[in-house]
C-alpha cells in the first residue's frame, strides 16, 4: 500500500448513520487496512461500511499504479530514446590509477564533463521516482560521480533504466517495499550487473543486497 490514501466527502453519506464509537472503530480499521492489510471481522457492525471504503481504495490504487507505469515508460523513452535496450552489460571494467599525472587528470576531468552533460539528472530522478513510487528531489554529487564512472566502464543509460525496471519486480525488494532501492544503489556496478541480466520475472530465491 502507498504511504497515503484519500477520503472523499461523498464517502460520508453511507456512514453518517453510524454512532460515534462505530465511526472511531471504522477509522481505526481503515488505517489498519492501509498499514498492514488487516480487515475487520465480517460480524463487525462497521464491516459493510469498511467494504465500501476498501472498494474505493482498490480502485484508487489501480489508477495510481497505472499512472506510475505510464509515467515510468514515458520517462524512460525520453531519457534513452537514442539507445537500444541491451540486457547485457559491458564486461570490461577499466581501473584508474590514483597516481595519474597532470595530463591524465585533465583528461579525466574533460571526460567527466562530457559524461555529466550526457546524463539528464532530472529525468533519471523522474524515472527512479515513478518506478519505485518515491519522491527523491536531490541528486547527490557523490552519487553522480558513481554513475559517471559506470558509463565510463561501458554501462549505458538504457541498462541503468533496465536494472531499475527489473529490480522493481524482484521479490525481496517488493517485500521490503523498495527500502534498499535508492539512487546510490543503482550506481553500483555489481547491482547493475545483477539486475541488467535478470529476466524481470520473480526469482524463487530471495536476494539480500549488500550494504
Amino acid at each position: 500500500m502507498r504511504k497515503s490514501f484519500i477520503l472523499y466527502s461523498s464517502m460520508y453519506t453511507p456512514i453518517k448513520h453510524l454512532k460515534d464509537d462505530e465511526l472511531g472503530v471504522l477509522f481505526r480499521a481503515l488505517f489498519n487496512y492501509q498499514t498492514d492489510g488487516t480487515e475487520p471481522p465480517p460480524e463487525s457492525s462497521i464491516y459493510i461500511a469498511f467494504l465500501f471504503f476498501k472498494g474505493q481504495f482498490l480502485e484508487d490504487e489501480k489508477k495510481y499504479l497505472e499512472r506510475c507505469e505510464k509515467n515510468r515508460t514515458n520517462a524512460a523513452k525520453r531519457w534513452s530514446s537514442n539507445e537500444p535496450v541491451n540486457p547485457i552489460a559491458f564486461a570490461g571494467m577499466q581501473s584508474h590509477s590514483m597516481d595519474a599525472d597532470n595530463d591524465n587528470d585533465n583528461d579525466n576531468d574533460n571526460d567527466n564533463d562530457k559524461l555529466n552533460k550526457s546524463i539528464d539528472w532530472s529525468k533519471l530522478i523522474e524515472i527512479f521516482n515513478s518506478t519505485f513510487g518515491k519522491a527523491s528531489r536531490v541528486f547527490p554529487e557523490a552519487v553522480k560521480r558513481k554513475y559517471q564512472a559506470r558509463l565510463k566502464e561501458g554501462f549505458t543509460k538504457s541498462e541503468i533504466v533496465l536494472a531499475m525496471t527489473n529490480a522493481k519486480n524482484d521479490p525481496y525488494h517488493i517485500e521490503t517495499q523498495y527500502k534498499h532501492c535508492t539512487l546510490e544503489f543503482f550506481s553500483r556496478a555489481d547491482k547493475l550487473d545483477k539486475f541488467i541480466n535478470q529476466s524481470g520475472k520473480p526469482e524463487s530465491k530471495k536476494y539480500i543486497p549488500t550494504k
